[in-house]
């Protein structure tokens, strides 16, 4: 039986149908001995006439791309997609990242929490910062509940993706000019065995052919494996193709007793960070973002219910004790050897060296205090030194930063090679 095009893609999936038409494409108008293959020169070009990356939220969610979180069961997640979900609807900076663009239209799709649990927590959310039906307008739209259930892919259907489920999303994200929309939990969005790299590459894959297709940013949110150590995109649970195949990952890791004292917080206080722990768009170092979760009364009972609301912590109240040593050996690398200038009013000011590191801009008024504090950070740690040199043209002392206390050991060039080592014959 010959097949056409949806029946083939039914039967064997929308890879096989791109396969096939990749293969007619080759041999179309002309001698069908004749591959139309071509390399293509390229275009050479102005670094500021090439148009700049589409980012909508900060540096985590980009148009056209998929993103993940990874987090652990109860650090905050969904509540934190709530306040970015409010931030981005009505433009505003509520947790220290910018929503690019002004004012986004954002679709939650939340398949854990019961519709009236998340209308708790959107108005516990709003409540906290004064925010009105104004403030959001209609740009937020949000499914939930047992009466929402998606199932985007299966292992018993033909090349695994549901491409009636896809194509919906698509015809809705465009109707409703969506630019960001969020899976909360991946898990309960398909039924394919998550340890399977096969199964969970080609679903994670189709989720970026929806973003590109409708100009979103895909936003999946996803569990980690039980662990009680520190996270990164590795912990997360199963097939190892969701982080490969997103373009973005970031971690949600709860507050230890000993962040939250260096925090200046109440040892009760809940906390946590978010780190960008894969960044393919730049080399980028660990500097994370906190928050505290705190609680707001809906003031409709009694008993009146409260609710978690995630919070930003401002960017002075981080201290540096919270850059991983990696980021410190990255501020100790750009300042080794140049002797910069210790007072920020110098041009050559260590600030401006480590500014990229710390993704602060020097010449920002509130980005120039939070680099000052870090430089006075590292000094008290003995990571960085004050001294005081001859200054070679006008004769007189100028106090400089060097490198103190190294923030990781040296390597060596060759880990084989120890002191007298050889190969074991």
């Amino acid at each position: 039986m010959t097949l056409d095009a949806n029946g083939l893609a039914r039967e064997k999936g929308i890879d096989a149908l791109r396969m096939a038409a990749d293969g007619a494409r080759q041999f179309q108008d002309g001698d069908p001995s004749q591959r139309r293959i071509a390399a293509s020169p390229y275009l050479w070009r102005s670094p500021a006439s090439i148009d700049p990356r589409p980012w909508i939220y900060g540096r985590v969610l980009m148009r056209g791309t998929v993103s993940a979180t990874i987090a652990p069961g109860g650090v905050g997640k969904t509540s934190l997609l709530i306040a970015e979900a409010l931030a981005m609807a009505s433009g505003r900076t509520l947790l220290n990242e910018i929503v690019h663009g002004g004012p986004q239209r954002i679709w939650l799709w939340n398949l854990e929490e019961p519709e009236d649990e998340l209308a708790r927590r959107i108005q516990a959310a709003a409540l906290h910062h004064a925010m009105s039906a104004g403030d959001i307008g209609d740009r937020l739209f949000v499914n939930a509940g047992p009466d929402n259930a998606l199932l985007a892919a299966s292992g018993t259907m033909a090349g695994y993706v549901h491409e009636e489920v896809f194509s919906d999303l698509e015809r809705e994200i465009q109707k409703r000019g969506i630019d960001v929309f969020v899976i909360d939990p991946f898990v309960s969005s398909h039924a394919l065995d998550e340890n399977d790299n096969v199964q969970i590459d080609r679903v994670v894959k189709r989720w970026s052919r929806l973003a590109q297709a409708t100009n979103c940013a895909v936003h999946i949110i996803h569990h980690t494996r039980k662990s009680d150590q520190t996270i990164g995109s590795e912990s997360a649970r199963g097939a190892k193709a969701l982080v490969d195949a997103a373009r973005m990952v970031r971690v949600l890791n709860v507050a230890t007793a000993e962040e939250i004292s260096a925090l200046g917080l109440q040892p009760d206080v809940r906390a946590f960070n978010a780190r960008r722990d894969k960044q393919n768009l730049s080399a980028g170092h660990d500097v994370r973002s906190w928050f505290v979760v705190k609680s707001v009364s809906l003031e409709n009972g009694p008993p009146a219910d409260d609710v978690g609301v995630v919070v930003a912590l401002s960017a002075t109240a981080v201290v540096t004790t919270h850059l991983s040593p990696e980021a410190i050996q990255a501020i100790q690398n750009a300042l080794d050897g140049k002797d910069r200038s210790y007072h920020q009013n110098a041009g050559d000011w260590a600030g401006i060296d480590i500014a990229p590191i710390l993704k602060l801009n020097p010449e920002d008024k509130a980005d120039r205090k939070l680099i000052r504090h870090t430089l006075g950070e590292l000094l008290k740690r003995d990571l960085l030194v004050r001294v005081s040199i001859k200054h070679s043209r006008a004769g007189r002392d100028r106090n400089v930063v060097r490198v103190g206390l190294l923030a990781l050991p040296p390597q060596s060039p060759d880990p084989s090679v120890e002191d007298g080592g050889g190969v074991e014959s």
